[in-house]
């Protein structure tokens, strides 16, 4: 745990010169978001409490949060849809 921290720390260094987030930055955000979430919810505050972490700005945290949840529906989406071929393959090609 205490090495994630140290991660995180050294992710949070950035140029000042650049505005852009590495991506090893969006994770390490994404990554300090994640031990906030509580079910398909993130618990009040985390958000601010990232924000003061990585010294950027709430939108900015804001978008990768929305960005991350969007692409985790997808994937859910995706695999049920292949679960579900799945299954129908297996009624279709079943021997009666």
């Amino acid at each position: 745990m205490a090495n994630f921290d140290q991660n995180c720390v050294d992710m949070k260094r950035r140029s000042s010169k650049s505005k852009q987030l590495t991506l090893n930055q969006c994770n390490g955000i994404l990554q300090k978001l994640l031990r906030y979430k509580k079910g398909e919810k993130m618990q009040y505050g985390a958000i601010n409490i990232v924000v003061a972490d990585f010294e950027v700005s709430c939108l900015t945290v804001s978008k990768i949060w929305h960005i991350a949840k969007n692409v985790l529906v997808k994937l859910k989406l995706f695999a049920l849809f292949f679960v579900l071929l799945d299954i129908c393959n297996y009624f279709i090609n079943k021997s009666f």
